[in-house]
């Protein structure tokens, strides 16, 4: 299917799909921030709180990546490129095979990208969006207000409802 093929190529280099409109589109890492929320934005979950933080454990993260790709400096070569974080309380690896053909040193730079961002990213943020904010899509990069002040996250998906709910 069109998914399986494009999920080992977005995970690689770090990009989301989403639909708009009935149209695919692709989009990769700005850096560039859509907005900064405020508390006005948010809908409050049922016990008052606007922004539900979970974090996952490091032991259910990755230790190690593990990047198949065409090495085009070893004469097209089936090869593989590893990335392994020092945090000894994972055991976990995980493989991604692609048909990537790419120099050894762009597939390390991209499994080095992709353990970073996953450890980051262990930490989700759950909000609802006040009904008018219909602009926001899956890729946007915006800031949270939280307890512990503002945070940025990258929104993943969206819930459409009333209120919209955003990861």
């Amino acid at each position: 299917s069109a998914r399986a093929a494009l999920e080992p190529l977005a995970s690689a280099f770090g990009w989301t799909a989403s639909v708009e409109g009935g149209a695919v589109v692709f989009s990769g890492r700005s850096g560039r921030i859509a907005a900064r929320l405020v508390e006005d934005d948010l809908v409050p979950a049922r016990d008052g709180r606007l922004v539900d933080i979970v974090r996952q454990q490091e032991s259910e993260l990755p230790r190690q990546i593990s990047l198949g790709f065409i090495d085009g400096d070893n004469d097209f070569r089936p090869s593989v490129a590893t990335a392994e974080t020092g945090v000894v309380h994972s055991s976990r690896a995980e493989t991604v095979s692609t048909a990537i053909h790419a120099p050894r040193g762009l597939a390390r730079r991209l499994v080095e990208t992709r353990l970073h961002d996953i450890w980051l990213a262990r930490e989700t943020f759950q909000f609802r969006l006040r009904r008018n904010l219909l602009r926001f899509q899956p890729g946007d990069v915006v800031e949270v207000p939280t307890q512990s002040g503002l945070r940025i996250v990258q929104i993943t998906r969206i819930v459409d409802g009333d209120p919209r709910e955003g990861d």
